[in-house]
């Protein structure tokens, strides 16, 4: 396993059920997201709420079937343990994911701070491998010394219209776009113009809290959570296309738990002209 390919951690539930779902199922549930967390007081309203619901609970039958197979992997921390693990295959028929609560639990057993990865990934922050992952189809052992995987190269973008290019031709557009823009409306917008560090304005980096930001959206609060999963999921499969590299799930789009979302405040604005030579 090539020393890049080691993220330093998983994904929680709600962005690996974004990641490995299927893409055209995902997207049929999203076209009802906005019935997601309530039901409409109305025939209509009821119609897309359970039709929500429906397609949900296909896409998390499907992906639970994948971990329980080994096809994907989880760690967590239990209830008698201090260190994350990876959670055992015999007891996953016993267990359930909490994807409000990043939890899993069930008969008793209870695994908080869960993260989910593939055979071949190990995440950095899982110190333990147990004998019978190395048994798993895919599975790569880790190199000795491998370093933390993080992208060693300047995050840098600007906005272009209603898309959002970043260094190496990486663009975002659509509804991804749409969320970075909103994110970045708590910065001093001059940075944007003077190619530098946002933590120079440490005083503008305000995070939206999860219920604003899905107002300002228009979208419901869970719909605004898969977003920020498919934009963060869909930024670091270019920047490994490009650099060979992955990102940690904070790089881009940071959460402050309590406090809501933000830009990484070490992340670079920019103007588009000045994205050419990097």
């Amino acid at each position: 396993m090539a020393p890049s390919s080691r993220p330093k951690s998983g994904l929680s539930p709600e962005e690996a059920l974004a990641n490995w779902s299927d893409r055209d199922e995902l997207d049929a549930m999203t076209e009802y997201a906005d019935a997601a967390d309530h039901i409409l007081a109305t025939p209509e309203g009821e119609r897309r709420h359970q039709e929500y619901k429906t397609r949900r609970n296909k896409l998390e039958a499907t992906f639970l079937e994948r971990v329980r197979s080994g096809e994907l992997l989880a760690s967590g921390i239990s209830q008698d343990e201090k260190e994350r693990t990876v959670i055992p295959l015999a007891v996953w028929e016993l267990l359930d994911i909490n994807y409000d609560s990043n939890s899993v639990s069930g008969r008793g057993r209870l695994y908080e701070n869960v993260e989910f990865f593939e055979p071949g990934a190990i995440p950095l922050n899982v110190s333990d491998i147990p004998q019978w992952v190395a048994k798993l189809p895919g599975y790569e052992a880790p190199l000795a010394g491998e370093p933390q995987d993080r992208a060693q190269i300047p995050i840098v973008f600007a906005i272009d219209g209603q898309t959002v290019l970043f260094n190496g031709g990486i663009r975002v557009s659509g509804a991804g776009a749409k969320l970075i823009v909103e994110l970045l409306a708590t910065y001093d917008q001059s940075a944007c113009t003077q190619n530098e560090p946002m933590t120079t304005k440490p005083a503008k980096q305000r995070p939206i809290p999860q219920d604003e930001l899905a107002t300002v959206l228009t979208i419901s609060e869970q719909a605004a959570r898969q977003l920020i999963s498919r934009t963060r999921a869909e930024l670091d499969a270019q920047f490994k296309d490009r650099f060979g590299v992955n990102l940690g799930r904070n790089d881009v789009i940071q959460n402050l738990p309590g406090k809501g979302y933000r830009l990484n405040p070490r992340i670079i604005c920019a103007k588009p002209f000045q994205l050419e030579p990097l």
